[in-house]
This record gives structure tokens, sequence and C-alpha cells, in this order.
């Protein structure tokens, strides 16, 4: 209890609780103003600073005052971006890039220093054991005090090292304590009425069912929503086994399911927004495409053609990264921050922008 501490030490805890208020660069009050507030000694409040400045916290700087230090960035520690594939990938979704550099701008907002860590794991192959070795290095000398895991996936071998530090990890990924993302409930009903008020009636859906990337058990969604909107998914409507990597696995997919489904389905739900484009120019090799509705989710770091028969529902990639480091702000500064906040999330329903926006 503060009460059981030296004087001096209680006054350390006040003044470190007023830097809640402050950022890096600030000017702190003078030792006689800090004499006036706390009703201490001169002797009391210089043992305080002088306290703070060996820990790094503060500095002072002959004839123009103290000021309020970052300590993270004074010995080197820093945020980690964590992408553990080959950005050179052809079928790279632009989204985890642009989240990387919105991720940079927004804790660079708040003077906390990242750096990105790339490995070269090829998309597609599922692997858990990171590649990037500087992740490992850096670690071991205690220069990352946070990671963001923009497309890893969570493995003993490293999550095990940030746990036994009490490393926060935030992001949008499985691999995160806390975990950024949209209300994929809502969003599924939001699809399916979008399907029943077009008098769609029989659902394909392709997808990966085995998330490693993202928390989302679309099809368990599905499943337990479509019929409260007169909508069917046959078993031989569904593909789940399709990563959204692959546009010609893709069409393939599409071509298999009209060929051998009891009924062809009227609607088709596209988990990935990069595969939307191919699957749409397969339909249309069935006959009366355009009456088939088409539904897809991701980002805006991915454009698709509007079409009257498709809804698109996304995120905005600068909103993740925004409420991404907000959270890991709240850590860094010792507060616990909320779990799993959610992003809200935009829709398209065939127009050239976006129409709505759920909550």
């Amino acid at each position: 209890m503060e009460r059981l501490l030296p004087l001096y030490q209680q006054v350390k805890g006040r003044i470190m609780r007023s830097f809640a208020d402050r950022k890096p660069g600030d000017r702190l009050p003078t030792e006689t103003e800090y004499i006036k507030e706390f009703g201490v000694s001169i002797t009391t409040i210089r043992q305080a600073m002088r306290t703070l400045e060996q820990e790094g916290w503060i500095e002072k700087r002959q004839g123009r005052g103290t000021f309020l230090l970052d300590p993270d960035a004074r010995h080197g520690k820093h945020v980690a971006l964590l992408l553990e594939a080959d950005v050179s990938s052809d079928n790279l979704s632009p989204v985890y890039l642009k989240l990387l550099q919105e991720l940079r701008l927004c804790f660079f907002k708040y003077n906390i220093p990242t750096r990105p860590y790339l490995g070269h794991l090829r998309l597609g192959v599922e692997i858990g054991e990171l590649t990037c070795r500087e992740f490992f290095d850096e670690l071991r000398q205690n220069r990352i005090n946070g990671v963001v895991p923009l497309l890893a996936q969570r493995h003993p071998s490293w999550i095990s090292e940030l746990q036994k530090r009490a490393i926060p990890i935030v992001g949008a990924s499985l691999s995160a304590d806390i975990r950024v993302g949209a209300d994929h409930e809502k969003m599924i009903c939001t699809m399916l009425d979008f399907f029943r008020s077009r008098g769609h009636e029989r659902m394909a859906v392709l997808l990966k069912d085995t998330p490693t990337a993202f928390p989302i058990h679309f099809l368990e969604l599905f499943r337990k929503h479509a019929p409260d909107y007169g909508i069917t998914l046959a078993q031989d409507c569904i593909r789940d086994d399709i990563s959204g990597l692959d546009a010609q696995e893709a069409q393939e997919a599409i071509r298999e399911i009209w060929k051998q489904a009891a009924h062809r389905p009227d609607c088709v739900f596209i988990e990935s927004d990069l595969i939307v484009e191919a699957c749409s120019a397969a339909i249309e090799e069935q006959g009366n495409g355009s009456q088939v509705g088409l539904a897809s989710w991701g980002s805006d770091a991915v454009k698709l053609a509007p079409r009257p028969n498709l809804i698109h529902c996304f995120v905005s990639v600068k909103t993740v990264a925004q409420i991404c480091a907000d959270k890991m702000k709240e850590y860094l500064e010792g507060r616990e921050p909320s779990s799993s906040p959610v992003v809200p999330f935009m829709v398209s329903r065939g127009e050239r922008r976006p129409v709505s926006q759920e909550a």
C-alpha cells in the first residue's frame, strides 16, 4: 500500500500518474511548483525527481528545465509489427501492406516506436513457427515491448516467449490476445437479409473453415442463421477448403458445385474478396450469372467492381490500425484495455460507394 512507502516514493508515484496527461517532450513543473502541489520538502522532491531521472522517465536540461522522456524510445524498445509472409507473393492480399503502413502512422502519432518484421513464408503453406530470425534476436535482447501480428500463426515457439516476458499481443488475427475485429455474426445476417430481399433460397459457400489468421467460423454462422431467412444451405453446395488465394481453384469449385449439386444455388457467399471477380466469371459460364446473388467480406484495401447482385461487407484498414494502436497504447501505459473491441463495418450493395455502416 502507498502509505507504507517512503515519502519520496509516494511523491514519485503521484508525479508518474500525472504523466498520463502529458506526452514525451513536455516540460514538467519546477521543483518549487511541485513543493506547493504536494506540500513536501525540497529534499523529498529532489529525491523523487532523481529516482525518476535514473529510471529514464525524465531528463534535466541545464537552463531549460526538466522534460518527460519516452523510456521505450530511449532504451531502444519498440512494438513489433509481425508479417509472417513473403511480401513479394503475387497472391498476398493488399490489406496486409496497407495495414502495416497504417499501423506505423498510428503509432508514430503516439510517439511509440515500431519496427516491421517480415518472414518468408510462402502463402498457402501451413506452418506455425516464425521464419523471421531477427524477431527472436531482438526479443532476447529485450528490445520488444509489444507485438501486433498482421499475419502469423499462434505457435508456442514465440507465444510462450512473449508470455514469459508479459509482452502484450494486440491485433486482428487469431494470434492476438486482444483481438480487434468486426461483428461477424451481424455481418452474416446483413448478407442473408440481402439475399432474402432478392428472393434467393438456395445458397452455396466457398470458404476455408479452418482459419489460421482470423478466428471467424462463417460456415457455423451461416448454418445457424440461414433458416431464419428462408435460405437453405445443402451439403453439396459447401466448399470449406478454398483458401481464397487461388482464383483458379475457386473457379473449379464453382463449376463442380453447379455440376454436382442436386439443386443449383441462386446465391453464393465467397469468403475472400480477392477471388470474387474470378468466381463471378465462373458463374457467368453457367448461364444467368447476373441473377445469382453474391456476397463477400473483406476490407477497403480491395476494390470490387459494382454489381447489382453483389453485397460487399468490409472494414476500414485505417480504423483497424487505429484501434490496435489505441489498445497497445493502453497496455504500454499500464492500463488494462477492454477485450475484443469491435470495428464498425461498411456495406456496399452494388453501388459505387458504401451505403451504410453497421456498428
